[in-house]
């Protein structure tokens, strides 16, 4: 029997230009990452997200967390620097397990994103609107292995012009840091 896996929405953000922002987990997803023993996290450079994703994990005080800028630069001293996409699953193990050396972390938090699909709605009422996919992924220092990972969907519905895609970021970043931090629970598998 195969496992079903669907979307549960979290929130809808309206946007600075009238259009809206869907955010929906994957219904599959684990339960967070943040347990009581992590303390100190390494957050991978990606973009914006990963900014707001670390400047609302700092506002909480609960833990250390080193910014993508911060964790690049302890990296570079180490002289590894990744070639995006091209690493198999073992360089991946040892690309982060240096991330977590260099930074003296508990845990690494990095994205992948997955794609966009548009759909453009010329002959439907409903709005143009483009959907993101993207991975949000945590690699155990402790046990040198990615532990978790979840998938979040951001669907753009656009109004009059399509929402600049820092704003787009910023709320994916905050869906981010609500779901690590427990505001979003993760549901039980179907």
């Amino acid at each position: 029997m195969a496992a079903v896996s669907g979307f549960q929405g979290y929130k809808t953000f309206q946007t600075t230009t009238g259009g809206t922002a869907q955010v929906a987990f994957d219904t599959g997803g684990s339960t967070t990452p943040l347990t009581p023993e992590v303390r100190r996290i390494a957050v991978w450079q990606n973009g914006v997200r990963e900014v707001r994703l670390t400047e609302r994990l700092l506002g909480t005080g609960r833990f250390d967390v080193l910014s993508p800028n911060a964790t690049a630069e302890a990296l570079s001293k180490t002289g590894r620097q990744p070639v995006a996409g091209l690493m198999t699953a073992q360089e991946q193990a040892a690309f982060y397990g240096s991330i977590c050396k260099a930074t003296k972390a508990d845990l690494v938090l990095f994205a992948a994103d997955q794609g966009i699909n548009f759909n453009k709605n010329m002959w439907s009422l409903e709005r143009a609107n483009n959907t993101r996919v993207v991975d949000l992924s945590a690699f155990s220092c402790k046990t040198n292995s990615i532990t978790w990972t979840d998938r979040m969907n951001v669907k753009v519905e656009v109004a009059g012009s399509a929402p600049p895609e820092g704003e787009i970021a910023r709320i994916a970043g905050d869906a981010w840091a609500d779901r690590l931090l427990g505001s979003v629970p993760a549901a039980s598998k179907a």
